[in-house]
């Protein structure tokens, strides 16, 4: 069985920029209560919606909702430049 990381991974990211959910809600121009719910599994997440939080990150979709982030090495300043854009 293939597992979702997505909801993993965004709340590993937010935590390593040091944001809390209101500025990284913010910086993915996103409402903070999705991105509570998402982390917390509440909430579903469109196709469309996965796509663009991965284009706004830098990271791909598949590596997004497929791997565990934590478990990578990621370049957190490609991130970092990414979603200051």
């Amino acid at each position: 069985m293939e597992m979702l990381y997505i909801y993993n991974n965004l709340k590993y990211i937010r935590k390593q920029l040091k944001l809390s959910q209101n500025a990284f809600a913010e910086k993915l121009n996103i409402n903070v209560s999705n991105i509570s719910r998402w982390e917390n599994s509440k909430n579903g997440m469109s196709l469309d919606t996965a796509y663009n939080i991965s284009e706004k990150l830098g990271v791909s979709l598949p590596d997004l909702v497929g791997k565990d982030l934590s478990t990578e090495e990621l370049n957190f300043n490609k991130i970092i430049n990414s979603i200051n854009k």
